[in-house]
């Protein structure tokens, strides 16, 4: 109880200040800082309080550089569990970004920043994360928590904006956000029902290299890197044979233990990419990092081979924290050590008792085909399992699509209740990896056209 006087204390005393503002007016960013010079859309940067004030969501709302006034709201989800949206703001599909091996903002804009047909937002989820902060004592970390509290956010937001309340909704992210999103969709579609509610227009959700079932990726990961010829032939051999016979044999045990020397020092997000950062693991979701983690005695930067140095010293600047709206006093980390329990049944229960079941939601599945942490491979296994449980019927069989300059984007195949796509040489972030064929992806996806 004292714990939640206090909580409530400080949230009051961070209000009464008017460091959190309830309009639109107040979040509003003049010029989001370091970027280039742009005046075809608007920044604004805020938290949104949730849970009678004991937690808080940090957001970034960015106009659509097209027409604002009529394009859809987009949410945009990173992963982890534990990492903030911002990532895919400032290294993926924003206005401006921070390359690869780079320090600074490039001054040109991004032209496939995905502002340039939606209203995007980015949320800092779950509280914790990034600039968003829990109050809460006895907080339970789940993605049925994380849901309830996206719907929360998302209503204060459309209360703060009332101007895109109606339009047309959009759930897309990556990585584990492939459970953030259904789950809060799904949440989404019961709170929609329930008659007073506020309503939100959910029209469809992207899905890209997402985690559908956490206890399949480490059979998949092996399939994955075995099909590339990471192994070579003998220790391939014991994988196709002895693993699958005896997996908890002695000659299991050493294909594990060789085949993670192999690997480490690969960036397992683009298997063919160059490692820019350390190889630290710990925070990763995956089983096979924690473990190749334990062995290495590894730090923990957040991601194996990925220097978020830059977009730390950014987002801890007192100038961009002042003009982004946020607590001076909170230490932003591109991922957060947070205690995530995650479900062993993974999204496919929201799939098959609620998404397959609503009318006219747009479901499209994407996978980078060459990301070695979620592979396309488990992503198949999934979508083959959740269409066996809905009876679901393909529709279009697989198929290359292109986008402009008569480019191979990927493989894609249409089943009666979701769409799936492969995106040509793309790792786990496709929007940095292949930035024109992912907006093609997006923005065919926002006017219902199937690749």
């Amino acid at each position: 109880m004292q714990g939640k006087i206090l909580a409530t204390l400080v949230i009051l005393g961070l209000c009464s200040t008017g460091l959190y503002a309830q309009n639109a007016s107040a979040d509003y960013v003049p010029h989001f800082p370091w970027w280039g010079p742009y005046n075809n859309f608007d920044a604004y940067s805020g938290m949104l309080s949730i849970r009678n004030g004991t937690g808080l969501l940090h957001y970034v709302f960015v106009t659509s550089q097209q027409n604002k006034s009529t394009d859809p709201v987009v949410l945009w989800l990173n992963g982890g569990p534990g990492c903030s949206s911002l990532l895919g703001l400032i290294s993926e599909n924003g206005p401006f970004n921070i390359p690869d091996g780079q320090s600074n903002f490039t001054q040109t804009p991004n032209p496939w920043s995905w502002n340039t047909v939606a209203n995007v937002l980015y949320l800092e989820t779950p509280v914790g994360v990034g600039f968003s902060q829990n109050f809460a004592a006895n907080y339970t970390y789940n993605d049925t928590n994380t849901a309830a509290d996206n719907w929360a956010a998302l209503v204060q937001f459309f209360e703060r904006f009332p101007q895109y309340k109606d339009r047309r909704f959009f759930i897309t992210g990556e990585s584990y956000a492939g459970m953030y999103i259904p789950y809060t969709s799904q949440y989404i579609i019961q709170q929609n029902a329930v008659k007073g509610n506020p309503q939100i227009n959910l029209k469809g959700i992207m899905v890209g290299n997402g985690v559908f079932n956490i206890s399949t990726l480490e059979n998949s990961t092996n399939w994955f890197f075995d099909y590339q010829n990471f192994y070579g032939p003998n220790l391939a051999n014991i994988w196709e044979t002895n693993c699958q016979t005896d997996p908890k044999g002695a000659k299991c045990a050493f294909f594990e233990n060789e085949s993670d020397k192999i690997l480490y020092g690969v960036d397992p997000y683009d298997i063919y990419g160059q490692c820019w950062g350390g190889f630290d693991l710990s925070k990763n979701f995956h089983p096979r990092f924690k473990r190749m983690a334990k062995k290495h005695n590894v730090g923990d930067g957040g991601a194996p081979c990925a220097d978020f140095t830059p977009f730390s010293n950014y987002f801890n600047t007192p100038y961009v924290k002042q003009a982004l709206h946020v607590p001076e006093n909170v230490t932003w980390e591109a991922c957060s050590d947070i205690d995530y329990n995650i479900d062993p049944q993974g999204s496919f229960p929201c799939y098959l008792n609620t998404l397959f079941k609503t009318k006219d939601l747009n479901i499209l599945i994407y996978s980078g085909d060459i990301d070695g942490v979620v592979p396309y491979l488990d992503t198949l296994l999934s979508i083959d399992y959740l269409e066996a449980k809905s009876n679901g019927k393909r529709t279009v069989d697989w198929h290359q699509w292109k986008y402009p300059g008569n480019q191979v984007g990927g493989q894609a195949v249409q089943y009666s209740n979701l769409q799936f796509t492969t995106i040509r040489a793309a790792g786990h972030q496709v929007p940095t990896s292949q930035p024109a064929a992912a907006f093609f992806m997006f923005n065919q996806t926002l006017n219902g056209i199937p690749l």
